[in-house]
């Protein structure tokens, strides 16, 4: 993902962020709208209880109490390992929404068309688990993956 010196300093002196992710653009005002955009996103495939603000901050490894306060603009996350919770699911998103230089990608040392590709699978594998509700341990989640792998290109074993 590309976000120019120019909108991250929007983020920080107009509390106004605009983010594009593969052709995607979505503007979020505050770290509280995003936050509160992407609950509502994850909720919206979830039927009763599963869709909880509880049950959101279940899956992000995050306190309840604390998911609500940023939700209401109340704080923002400031400690590396909330802000990393964030990070596992909704990638340099979570950085962009909150101002902050995006850290550097471990696949940054692969060749740009490795890296794409990489990154695509990455972000593929990680919304089908979501929208199966499946862990990474579960055999189901292991056969899922390895179809989205090699479909682009990456065979088991490579």
């Amino acid at each position: 993902m590309f976000v120019s010196t120019i909108q991250s300093n929007l983020c920080n002196l107009h509390k106004l962020c605009i983010i594009s992710i593969y052709g995607y653009v979505m503007i979020v005002k505050t770290f509280s709208d995003w936050v509160s955009k992407k609950y509502l996103e994850w909720r919206s495939n979830k039927i009763g209880r599963a869709g909880t603000v509880s049950a959101f901050a279940r899956m992000l490894g995050v306190p309840q109490a604390q998911l609500v306060r940023w939700m209401d603009g109340s704080v923002v996350p400031i400690s590396e390992k909330h802000i990393s919770a964030f990070a596992a699911y909704y990638g340099d998103e979570v950085y962009i929404a909150l101002g902050l230089p995006v850290p550097p990608s471990e696949l940054d040392v692969l060749p740009p068309a490795y890296r794409e590709r990489m990154k695509k699978a990455i972000l593929q594998s990680r919304q089908m688990l979501l929208d199966r509700g499946l862990n990474n341990d579960d055999p189901a989640a292991q056969e899922l993956l390895e179809d989205i792998f090699k479909h682009l290109g990456w065979e088991k074993g490579n």
